[in-house]
């Protein structure tokens, strides 16, 4: 569903609607927009029918071709053809939205579809969702939410009198005589205005774009579930959880970042270091007795200067090994580590697994990777690191530390 908006210096409104098997929710739409109302009317530049692959074929048979009910609707209100600028979306791979798979599928290719729109300073949202599942509307709104402007609209349509929803043939209060029957009583109805009406009932909504790092508002995650892991786990935190056997970091509901031994082991040393408060540096790239939690820079390459200096308990370059040795089975050949350049790296790593500016600041990966030149660290506080299996640098041999290791492939 992802589709990048043209360019063009005229304002361009984009109406998009969801969609079940009822064509109808789409000219009972349109028909509302184009009444008289306290804002200017809704004329769409474009229509987006949001739909299931099973319902796609009926949608393009009844609207999106010339003389087609959208163009029968435009013809009885005087005003241009509409079907040209009409397309469906389907939903990939899914005749129906029933099963949670199903949602998050439509959640995903919903929230790129808005994201898109609304990253183009010239579109107007008008969201109805009126049609479709629950779920669909749900993620609609959601969407909206996230990514919504001032000015773009969210809206739901009734018809009355309330029999009309259940009659075939009804598709919008005609200008002239037209009848539509029950579907299930059979009882025949008249569709002309002002015996019918359909009600556009517009929907506040919280827009939350304001407070969304704009990393997501233009890339960002590449789904729906993602941005809702990150955003959750920037407003609310949780456990950052390093698994050694599996040489994986986990965050707060984020997928795992599984990384090289190298730069998990460099990442073990920095947990350490905060879990345990180690005196020397802290966030700020402020340096001395005084700061506690980050790491030196410099400590891995020369770790007995700094550790005499501040009583380290822990030699960070030993540590390093220790969890080297254990991931990996082999020893670390320290002369040919470039501690610089396997941090420089690493940031890179964290920075792609999330996108959040905030968010990769505080798990170690500052936007600006030149900001602190003399320490670096995490934003996270010690109960909130777990150590899978909890080595903080202890004396060990190497029996030890693979014995360790096993363990925690065992889970034992």
């Amino acid at each position: 569903m992802s589709r990048k908006p043209r360019n063009g210096a005229k304002p361009r409104n984009v109406l998009i609607v969801t969609a079940g098997l009822a064509p109808a929710v789409v000219t009972e739409t349109v028909w509302a927009l184009l009444q008289p109302r306290e804002q200017p009317r809704f004329v769409p530049d474009e229509i987006v029918i949001c739909t299931t692959a099973r319902a796609a074929p009926l949608f393009k048979r009844e609207l999106c071709r010339e003389h087609g009910r959208l163009d029968e609707l435009c013809k009885d209100l005087g005003v241009p053809p509409l079907s040209a600028i009409c397309r469906v979306e389907p939903l990939p791979g899914a005749d129906d939205i029933r099963s949670a798979e199903d949602a998050t599928l439509f959640a995903d290719a919903m929230t790129r579809l808005v994201r898109d729109y609304t990253s183009e300073p010239s579109t107007r949202i008008h969201m109805s969702i009126a049609g479709g599942r629950k779920t669909m509307s749900f993620h609609a709104g959601v969407a909206m939410c996230m990514f919504g402007r001032i000015g773009d609209e969210i809206s739901h349509v009734l018809v009355r009198p309330a029999e009309l929803e259940q009659c075939d043939g009804f598709f919008w209060p005609t200008s002239y005589p037209s009848k539509a029957t029950h579907r299930h009583t059979k009882a025949v109805y008249s569709g002309r205005y002002p015996d019918a009406q359909v009600d556009l009932n517009m929907m506040p909504y919280i827009r939350t774009r304001s407070h969304t790092p704009a990393s997501l508002l233009t890339s960002g995650a590449s789904s729906y579930s993602d941005y809702v892991a990150e955003l959750n786990a920037l407003a609310e935190g949780g456990v950052l959880r390093l698994d050694l056997e599996q040489r994986t970091i986990t965050y707060a509901g984020l997928k795992p970042l599984h990384l090289n031994a190298q730069h998990f082991a460099l990442y073990w040393v920095m947990a350490v270091w905060a879990k345990k408060q180690v005196a020397g540096a802290s966030a700020g790239d402020q340096v001395g007795v005084d700061h506690h939690g980050w790491l030196i820079k410099k400590a891995l390459d020369d770790p007995e200067t700094y550790r005499k200096r501040y009583k380290w308990p822990i030699n960070p370059r030993e540590l390093y090994n220790e969890i080297y040795l254990g991931a990996t089975g082999a020893d670390s050949d320290n002369r040919k580590v470039d501690f610089a350049q396997a941090r420089t790296r690493l940031i890179d790593e964290l920075q792609n697994w999330v996108t959040t500016p905030e968010l990769a600041d505080r798990l170690g990966a500052p936007q600006d990777r030149f900001l602190r030149t003399r320490s670096m660290g995490l934003k996270v506080t010690p109960d909130q690191i777990v150590l899978v299996p909890e080595i903080y640098g202890r004396p060990r041999a190497r029996d030890e530390v693979l014995r360790a290791n096993r363990l925690a492939s065992d889970g034992r």
